[in-house]
Order: structure tokens, then sequence, then C-alpha cells
């Protein structure tokens, strides 16, 4: 595990106490707290969502959830 200050590469982190409360009920309504990133769900709730950060693709990014991957670079 690394921490967030180690990092070189830039980090945002939404903790549990900040999704309890917002009282979200998708991912893209968090994500939409994170300056430069834009969540795109295609079609009705639980329908694939992606992040595009900065402009970048959508497979550049790196999701972690608990520390896990939870998917691939580069798609």
């Amino acid at each position: 595990m690394t921490l967030t200050s180690a990092s070189s590469a830039p980090v945002s982190v939404i903790d549990r106490a900040t999704i309890t409360s917002l009282h979200a009920s998708d991912l893209p309504d968090v994500l939409a707290l994170i300056p430069g990133a834009t969540a795109v769900q295609s079609g009705q709730r639980g329908a694939p969502t992606s992040l595009f950060v900065r402009g970048g693709n959508s497979t550049f990014n790196k999701v972690l959830m608990d520390g896990v991957p939870a998917n691939d670079i580069g798609g």
C-alpha cells in the first residue's frame, strides 16, 4: 500500500464519511466531488460508467476500492 503523500501521481480519496454524508445513490454523484473529473453513465442507474479525468481517456485511470485495483489501466 502506498500512502497518498508518497505517490508521484495525483490522488483523490473519497472516504466513507463523505459518501455517507452525501446520501449519494450512484457513483457518478460521488465522483462529481473530484475537480477535473467527469463521470458519464451510459443508461439508467447501474449502467456502465466511464470516468474521464482532466480530459483524458477513460482507460487512463487507476481505480482502487479499499486499496484493491478495480480496473486495468489501458482498457
